[in-house]
């Protein structure tokens, strides 16, 4: 089960990250829309997440920010 956690020293974590969590939820909206690489160091390869907003529409986007916020933030925030 995804619990939102950090994972191997390779992602940040979900869970309470200021991205999900602040308002208004700009960043975690640009993250789904752009996708978002980490940058990488000596010896370490780039991770991230592609982006979406070429096969969202804005309801479906509101759902996934919905769903990331509800699911990893401290507070249960609505995306409209």
């Amino acid at each position: 089960m995804v619990r939102g956690r950090r994972r191997a020293r390779r992602v940040s974590a979900l869970a309470g990250n200021r991205s999900v969590v602040m308002d208004p939820p700009a960043n975690v909206i640009r993250a789904v829309l752009s996708g978002g690489f980490q940058p990488a160091t000596a010896g370490t390869e780039a991770v991230g997440m592609p982006p979406f907003g070429h096969v969202l529409d804005d309801a479906d986007t509101a759902a996934v920010v919905t769903f990331i916020r509800t699911q990893w933030a401290t507070a249960r925030r609505r995306c409209r």
